[in-house]
């Protein structure tokens, strides 16, 4: 009844278990052996340098990691604490689910060019190759080589090494090939990328406050927050750390007698004055903090109820406590008088309009 079944596995070679499946070929067999003929010359010298770099370079780590391993044994009380943690990583639970397929193939390519070393390795050596396949473990791709044993013992040991070794080389050559790659991509990605002017948005989580209309959008380039320049991901990081820093805005003292909408009462509460409408739902009420000295003296009052957009449309200069408060000159530092719990942060993007955000820092 099920003999279709039986025959097709059996002539495609593919076995299928409980979260597992192997598929064997032969059909590689001949162009392995080809190739390793019409490149002999290269192969040798390239699998004789991966057999000294092997066993010069990895050796001493090796007798270095098992001394060490007696010596904390028999000579050291290991703590629980210090016993290396090893952890799963599996994809929709650990890592991004997204990530799948870029650990899959980066897995998949890593063990069949490790695979293919063994295998060049031993055809060059006229090593019988019975077959290769592919075992995959749940979500994990594993090559495999099988070679004719007998013809493997009857080898010396250092045409053997050179077999055994080829695979461990063509994992350094992998390694060497991806980090060259990696150092190398702003160089490489140039023409068609632009480096070192911000980062860009690529999506939002579900509950982000800043995906509405007046938000950040997909795509958008943000280039300083706060006035904190933005160029790569480490900067992103340490200009949102600096988000939590309260701070001023530099306005002409014109500006502020042109545009100040403050009532002619003002009110306090929990430390934090307001002096707007209550339905006017874009203006602040700013407090303004330098030192008040003869100069300084043109601006109408201590407080203002002033639209930050408006202050920083044409140019955004902030200042600071650290700074003592101070602005260019012809320039006043008004700070929005806000609760402990709430900031402003001033998100600026290229080639469109900043974004404002008031409520609790990230």
């Amino acid at each position: 009844m099920h003999y279709p079944y039986y025959a097709f596995l059996e002539g495609t070679g593919l076995k299928i278990g409980i979260l597992n499946f192997t598929w064997t070929t032969t059909a590689f067999n001949r162009f392995l052996y080809r190739w390793s003929k019409n490149l002999a010359r290269i192969l040798r010298k390239w699998y004789t340098c991966g057999y000294i770099f092997t066993i010069w370079i990895f050796l001493p780590f090796a007798i270095w990691t098992l001394l060490s391993f007696i010596f904390e044994h028999f000579y050291e009380t290991i703590q629980i604490n210090n016993v290396p943690e090893i952890k799963a990583m599996l994809p929709g639970v650990n890592i991004p689910a997204s990530d799948f397929w870029v650990y899959f193939l980066a897995i998949g390519f890593s063990t069949v060019f490790h695979e293919l070393g063994h295998a060049l390795a031993a055809a060059q050596e006229d090593v019988q190759l019975l077959s290769v396949g592919v075992y995959v473990f749940t979500i994990i791709p594993i090559a495999f080589v099988q070679m004719n044993s007998d013809h493997l013992n009857t080898l010396s040991v250092t045409k053997r090494l050179k077999i055994f070794c080829a695979g461990i080389w063509h994992n350094v050559a992998t390694a060497f090939v991806a980090l060259l790659l990696f150092f190398s991509a702003p160089i490489l990605f140039n023409i068609a990328y632009e480096t070192g002017i911000g980062v860009k948005i690529t999506g939002f989580t579900d509950d982000s406050p800043l995906k509405d209309v007046r938000g950040l959008e997909q795509g958008d380039v943000v280039n300083s927050i706060n006035n904190c320049e933005i160029k790569n991901v480490n900067d992103w990081a340490y200009c949102l750390h600096m988000a939590h820093e309260r701070f001023g805005i530099c306005t002409s003292a014109e500006f502020v007698s042109l545009n100040d909408e403050i009532m002619m009462e003002t009110i306090r509460e929990n430390d934090v004055v307001e002096c707007c409408r209550k339905d006017d739902l874009y203006s602040f009420c700013f407090e303004y903090i330098e030192p008040k000295v003869v100069a300084d003296s043109v601006l109408p009052g201590q407080y203002s109820c002033l639209k930050p957009r408006d202050m920083i449309k044409e140019k955004f200069t902030k200042c600071t406590e650290p700074g003592g408060f101070s602005c260019p000159r012809g320039m006043h530092c008004l700070r929005p008088s806000l609760n402990n719990h709430t900031y402003l942060i001033v998100i600026e993007r290229k080639d469109k309009n900043a974004v404002l955000y008031l409520g609790f820092a990230i």
